[in-house]
């Protein structure tokens, strides 16, 4: 789980990440914010999760100078990604896409590596 959030932590312009995978939560903040502002940024976060409690989805919220987008992989599986508004969100997208196919989804199949390429 710690792999995926550092993999996820370094595409550019990500701020922060939450991460629940079998109902076991993890996070980790780019930026050094005070007590206060991590609650008010885990109550974002857990209001999204009580939203997306059901099947797969992708969600996108943009905010003045922020962007929060919501991948559900299922109904105990979530990432919640916080990052900068000038980050292109289709890149954002295609990578956290091959950083879930290559950490969370089977990739023993030669057929499934050799459709990838």
């Amino acid at each position: 789980m710690n792999k995926i959030l550092k993999k996820i932590m370094e595409i550019e312009g990500v701020k922060g990440v939450w991460l629940v995978l079998d109902g076991k939560y993890s996070s980790e903040i780019a930026l050094d914010l005070n007590e206060e502002i991590k609650d008010k940024l885990d109550q974002v976060v857990s209001y999204c999760q009580e939203i997306v409690k059901s099947e797969k989805l992708f969600l996108g919220c943009k905010a003045e100078f922020d962007l929060f987008m919501i991948e559900v992989l299922n109904n105990r599986q979530y990432i919640v990604i916080w990052a900068s508004d000038k980050v292109d969100t289709s890149i954002l997208k295609m990578e956290l896409d091959i950083i879930i196919e290559e950490n969370l989804k089977n990739n023993d199949s030669f057929i499934k590596k050799f459709k990838f390429w």
